[in-house]
């Protein structure tokens, strides 16, 4: 893979790297700091960068394996796609059931519920007890979904994500982060246009 670079200097006193979706590399570096210096940086992290390069490729074939011109994916299984079929639709029938059920279960209550649309979140929990979770969390396996309503309904119990937040996660969902790891690998789905 062909490794473009980018330096953005800021009011910083550190350096740091980021490799971008694209497979990019954004270098944030200090407004004065030498450009020599920066490129050593870059130089010792070299093992790093591979791996996260490596890491970029997994999940774009992990994404390239979803048709969603001809199929559709729901609960994480496959099948043909009718030629009206709506995600946003489907998960107004079916989000609300399995939110309701998981918070049974973890005997803790939400006032409201929405279905959202959201090119950053699986779901949110608000101070106001409101529980919203994104209409594409249809098309991720029920263990993902699972995993998404028990983190937002921590949140009514801790409004950060604090060590204690995770221990309650972890309380709850004993796998959470393995499922934290298997849901980033969905991430792309957030951004794409083609699922409505």
């Amino acid at each position: 893979m062909k490794l473009k670079a980018q330096i953005i200097r800021t009011k910083r006193k550190s350096l740091s790297l980021k490799i971008t979706n694209d497979g990019n590399l954004e270098i944030h570096a200090p407004l004065k700091m030498k450009t020599e210096d920066i490129e050593q940086f870059i130089k010792s992290k070299s093992n790093w960068i591979n791996k996260q390069l490596k890491e970029v490729e997994r999940k774009k074939k992990f994404a390239i394996q979803f048709d969603f011109q001809n199929f559709k994916y729901l609960l994480g299984t496959k099948s043909e796609k009718e030629k009206n079929f709506s995600y946003k639709a489907y998960a107004q029938q079916v989000l609300p059931g399995i939110a309701e059920k998981i918070s049974t279960n973890m005997d803790i209550k939400f006032k409201s519920y929405r279905t959202i649309t959201s090119k950053r979140v699986w779901g949110t929990f608000s101070n106001k007890k409101e529980l919203s979770i994104n209409y594409k969390c249809v098309i991720l396996p029920i263990q993902l979904i699972t995993y998404i309503v028990i983190h937002e309904l921590c949140h009514s119990k801790q409004m950060n994500h604090s060590p204690k937040f995770w221990k309650l996660v972890e309380g709850y969902c004993p796998k959470y982060k393995s499922l934290k790891k298997q849901l980033n690998d969905y991430a792309f789905l957030l951004q794409d246009k083609q699922i409505k």
